[in-house]
């Protein structure tokens, strides 16, 4: 963050990865969790 604060997020990555022949791609991604918490440095 930009006030040199950190946020501590506990949770999940979900999403598709398709290779089209040339390169990797990702789609539907989604991060899902439970708490989202702000800590101090």
């Amino acid at each position: 963050m930009s006030d040199g604060k950190t946020l501590s997020a506990d949770g999940y990555f979900t999403g598709t990865v398709h290779f089209d022949g040339k390169k990797w791609k990702l789609r539907n991604l989604h991060w899902s969790s439970k708490n989202l918490q702000k800590m101090s440095n």
